[in-house]
């Protein structure tokens, strides 16, 4: 009879946020990554689902008492007159900002909803850096007609059969060159109004790629997080498909979807390039048609 003594082992107390990974020994493979964020505990579980509130407007109106809903937010009301820059502000200042609130305020170890109460290139760009190497976990807040205030996760989970997909039409253009022209209308179609605008600019292009929502443009025609995540997959595949000569030039990019997509849809910018992203005069202040914004 032989007595085998308990094998030492180290005690890991499990009482805050942490990443494990599951590696397979023989081929080193990572077959499992997963973050733990609830406290042994239980306390404050539901804090941890739904994350820390922070914010980025750049409208004042709708957005007057984010700063009583959030812990932190990066307020960019002051450098706009309406939706346009104020004279001796550039696209170049905001972006330095974005960066640096994002650096100095939000961490891996957390978990965050994010209101964006902001233009579209400003919460694209947010999604950008906030993409997934940079480890931070957020998850943006969506205003949806009927439904009030949504936090869009997105998992693992498929999409269902009633959320629509994409219909994707390619145009050709008969002038030489290495960008293209990518319309993406979920909430209306922009398609038309794009054209004009590219008609009068001296914007050139190989081929202009338009995305609307099959069926029916609408407010709700996103459904959630999950299909938007899919949705945004679905164009970065699109493309994809552009020849290495394309790839070389930039995205001339035009959306008309929720703000909450623009953000996901930047999270996945990195593989696509150098881009350009153009804003629509709603108030029709100024030239009442599009104007770029924010390049990378």
């Amino acid at each position: 009879i032989s007595i085998r003594g308990i094998s030492s082992y180290k005690v890991f107390k499990a009482d805050h946020p942490f990443m494990f990974m599951i590696l397979d020994n023989q081929s080193k493979n990572i077959v499992f990554i997963g973050r733990y964020v609830e406290p042994v505990n239980g306390e404050k579980i539901e804090e941890q689902k739904t994350g820390n509130a922070v914010g980025i407007p750049s409208f004042y109106r709708w957005a007057e008492n984010m700063q009583d809903e959030t812990e932190t937010m990066l307020c960019l009301v002051e450098y706009f007159d309406g939706r346009f820059l104020k004279e001796g502000f550039e696209w170049g200042t905001i972006c330095n900002r974005i960066e640096q609130y994002i650096h100095e305020n939000l961490n891996k170890t957390s978990i965050y909803k994010m209101f964006l109460d902001t233009h579209l290139c400003i919460s694209f760009f947010a999604g950008r850096c906030l993409n997934p190497k940079s480890g931070i976990c957020v998850n943006p807040i969506q205003k949806v007609l009927g439904q009030g205030c949504q936090v869009w996760t997105y998992d693992s989970q498929p999409v269902n059969d009633q959320c629509l997909d994409w219909i994707f039409e390619k145009k050709t253009a008969s002038i030489e060159s290495e960008d293209i022209i990518l319309i993406i209308s979920a909430t209306h179609d922009i398609t038309p109004s794009v054209e004009e605008y590219l008609q009068n600019s001296n914007v050139n292009y190989s081929y202009i790629l338009s995305c609307s929502i099959q069926g029916n443009c609408s407010y709700t025609s996103i459904q959630g997080g999950c299909h938007a995540k899919a949705l945004a997959e679905s164009i970065v595949r699109e493309l994809g498909k552009r020849t290495l000569q394309q790839k070389r030039g930039r995205i001339h990019i035009f959306m008309a979807v929720p703000v909450s997509f623009a953000f996901f849809l930047g999270q996945m910018s990195l593989n696509l390039g150098r881009a350009i992203l153009y804003e629509y005069d709603f108030e029709r202040k100024c030239h009442a048609t599009y104007y770029p914004t924010i390049d990378f």
